[in-house]
C-alpha cells in the first residue's frame, strides 16, 4: 500500500497523486448502502449536519479512514505515526453548484501546519457530475483569498489573478479511487450537470504533537491515532464507533 519513491517525487513536484485505489468499484457498491444509511438516518456527532466527522459515530466511515490502503499511503509522506483529525462528506446532487478555486485553510486549525488530505470517491466522479480540478505545482505558494460576503457562499475563494486556470487538471475517479493532495494545492469542483449524485469523503491526517484547534469543531471532538501504536484515540474517552 505504500507509495514508491517515484510516486513520492511526483507528489512533491505536482502536489497530488491520483488515481489511487482504496477498493474496487464492486466493493464500493457493497459499502455504499451502509454509507447512505448513515448519512440519511441521523445527524452527525456535532448535531448540526450529517456530513462532518462521521468517523466518530459510524463504523463504516471509521474503517475507511483507518484502512491500510489509505493510511499506509499517508504514512509514506508523514511517517509511521498518523492521526486522523477530520473527515467530511462532500455531496453534490444534480445541479449542485461549482465550488470556487481555493487552498484549504487548515493552517488556521493546526499548529504547526502538518497535513495531508485524501478525497475518496464514493460515487463515480467525472467532469459531467462535478469532479475536482487541481493546478499541478500550485502548492508551492499560498495565494491571496477573498473572504465570503454572504453566508451561503464558500468560506473563501482564491483571487483569480493568481490562478493559471489553463493548467487545470480534471481528477476523474471511479468509485473506490482516491486522490491524495498537499495542503496548499489550488483546487475546486465543477457544477454537477448530470442526473447523478457525486459523493466524496475527504479525510485529513497529521502527526502526533500537532495541536488541533478543537474549539472550531464541537464539544467532545477528538482525533484518532489510526497508525503507530495501540491507542484508539487521542481522547482517552474515545471509542471506535460500533454502528
Amino acid at each position: 500500500m505504500y507509495l514508491t519513491k517515484e510516486q513520492v517525487k511526483c507528489f512533491e513536484r505536482d502536489g497530488y497523486l491520483a488515481p489511487l485505489e482504496f477498493c474496487t468499484t464492486e466493493k464500493m457498491d457493497l459499502l455504499r448502502p451502509s454509507i447512505n444509511d448513515a448519512l440519511g438516518r441521523k445527524l452527525g456527532p456535532h448535531g448540526r449536519d450529517r456530513w462532518g466527522s462521521r468517523h466518530q459515530d459510524c463504523r463504516v466511515v471509521y474503517e475507511i479512514c483507518a484502512s491500510p490502503a489509505i493510511v499506509d499511503t499517508v504514512a509514506t509522506l508523514l511517517g509511521p505515526d498518523v492521526i486522523l483529525w477530520n473527515s467530511v462528506f462532500f455531496n453534490k446532487e444534480p445541479g449542485g453548484r461549482e465550488i470556487p478555486w481555493h487552498q484549504d485553510r487548515d493552517f488556521l486549525l493546526l499548529e504547526p501546519v502538518v497535513n495531508v488530505a485524501v478525497w475518496l470517491a464514493i460515487d463515480d466522479a467525472n467532469v459531467e457530475n462535478g469532479c475536482l480540478q487541481v493546478i499541478p505545482g500550485s502548492h508551492r505558494n499560498y495565494v491571496p483569498h477573498i473572504p465570503r460576503t454572504h453566508s451561503h457562499e464558500f468560506d473563501a475563494r482564491a483571487d483569480t489573478a493568481y490562478i493559471e486556470r489553463s493548467k487545470a487538471v480534471n481528477i476523474e475517479l471511479s468509485a473506490g479511487q482516491f486522490i491524495i493532495f498537499h495542503k496548499k494545492i489550488l483546487h475546486h469542483s465543477l457544477t454537477n450537470l448530470s442526473i447523478k449524485r457525486r459523493l466524496g469523503l475527504a479525510m485529513r491526517y497529521t502527526v502526533p504533537g500537532v495541536k488541533v484547534n478543537v474549539e472550531e469543531f464541537f464539544e467532545g471532538y477528538f482525533v484518532y491515532l489510526v497508525q503507530g501504536n495501540d491507542l484508539i484515540g487521542s481522547n482517552p474517552t474515545g471509542v471506535i464507533p460500533q454502528d
